[in-house]
């Protein structure tokens, strides 16, 4: 065999090596593109249906408060594409806190409301209602609520840190009746109700009992 016949067969060796790493290569980008277009496929499902699921929230934002409150007129700040389940467990709270409703009857019916959308089982996951109806516990009896606890502010988190006019009646009248004053006070104080905290220490309830 002559020396250019060595040459010119190891030139064919080297580039079948070289076709068969390229056919190989080509396999991997082939799947590589596969793979990325199915990514892409479920990321533009994903949005789709996070873009539904906030119709769907929004949708019924509205539906619950107005079965709730048709009387209301307010012209409130919709809820944005960020804070949407935010402002629909802000809603079902208040709306579970306002003692006029029967508690477990308002968070069934709830429930049932929203479980029958079509996205209402993912909705769903989102609503703490242990954290809802342990709050309205505390809107339906301060006075057990404060009993229950060692310190006032115990309360706050629970709470979330606001109180609305119901509550600081309530607060009012049981600290006017001398029960649980100490922890009333710590209870405004840690959760930046000053103005309250000063006005029933110096005992002007009259404000603020409805």
């Amino acid at each position: 065999m002559t020396q250019r016949e060595i040459y010119l067969r190891q030139n064919i060796k080297d580039a079948e090596k070289a076709m068969k790493n390229a056919k190989q290569d080509k396999e991997r980008l082939e799947k590589q593109i596969e793979e990325l277009e199915t990514k892409i496929k479920s990321y533009e499902k994903a949005i789709i249906q996070d873009q539904s699921v906030v119709v769907t929230v929004k949708y019924l934002i509205e539906t619950i408060w107005n079965k709730y409150y048709p009387e209301w007129e307010g012209k409130a700040q919709g809820p944005t594409d960020d804070n949407y389940y935010e402002y629909l467990i802000a809603d079902i709270s208040c709306i579970c806190n306002d003692v006029k409703f029967q508690l477990n009857e308002t968070i069934n019916d709830i429930a049932d409301i929203i479980k029958k959308t079509y996205y209402g089982d993912e909705i769903m996951k989102h609503i703490n209602w242990d954290k809802i109806r342990r709050e309205a516990m505390v809107y339906r009896d301060f006075e057990t609520a404060l009993k229950d606890v060692k310190k006032g502010y115990e309360l706050s988190g629970i709470l979330h840190y606001s109180l609305n006019e119901y509550a600081i009646s309530e607060l009012a009248r049981l600290h006017k009746a001398s029960k649980h004053r100490a922890k009333i006070e710590q209870l405004l104080t840690d959760m930046n109700y000053h103005d309250e905290y000063c006005a029933f220490r110096e005992k002007n309830y009259e404000e603020y009992i409805k």
